[in-house]
């Protein structure tokens, strides 16, 4: 098995019972994967953002992940839900491998945060009604960035 492989979902486990990588990779893939590397690491980042000031989110990577209503591709309502425990069904390993790298760059922090310490984020040109009154911190690919709930970056 490769190491592409080995991070991939198990279709037979729980999202509880899967890694903090392959959650992290999955909810980037199944919010960002048709986007350039820039976006998927901007998605990476809100889920980090929110792991690092442990609210109503949760606490850690998974809480946020799997806080419900939280990452649209969770929801199970979301018409690409089913996809997200078999990726390389439904796209190619390629785009798997990005948004693992994605994941990895997020996760060490190796770049500084593309999205000035959002924690929450839309696509489309389509104003959700959780941004009215709040002005956008990032725009990254075709995601717009917002900081509602966590103080400036560098505030502890």
């Amino acid at each position: 098995m490769t190491f592409w492989e080995d991070t991939l979902p198990d279709p037979r486990k729980s999202w509880k019972e899967m890694s903090d990588f392959t959650l992290i990779a999955t909810a980037i893939w199944g919010e960002a994967r048709g986007c350039d590397f820039w976006a998927k690491v901007a998605v990476g980042w809100v889920i980090r953002n929110r792991a690092k000031h442990p609210s109503w989110w949760g606490v850690g990577w998974r809480d946020v992940i799997l806080k419900p209503a939280q990452f649209s591709c969770f929801n199970t309502t979301d018409p690409n839900r089913h996809k997200l425990k078999e990726p390389l069904k439904h796209d190619s390993l390629k785009a798997w491998q990005e948004c693992c790298a994605a994941c990895i760059t997020v996760y060490i922090g190796a770049y500084d945060d593309l999205t000035n310490g959002a924690d929450h984020y839309h696509s489309g040109t389509k104003r959700p009604g959780w941004a009215k009154g709040h002005e956008p911190v990032a725009t990254v690919g075709p995601f717009t960035f917002y900081r509602l709930s966590l103080p400036e970056p560098g505030v502890v």
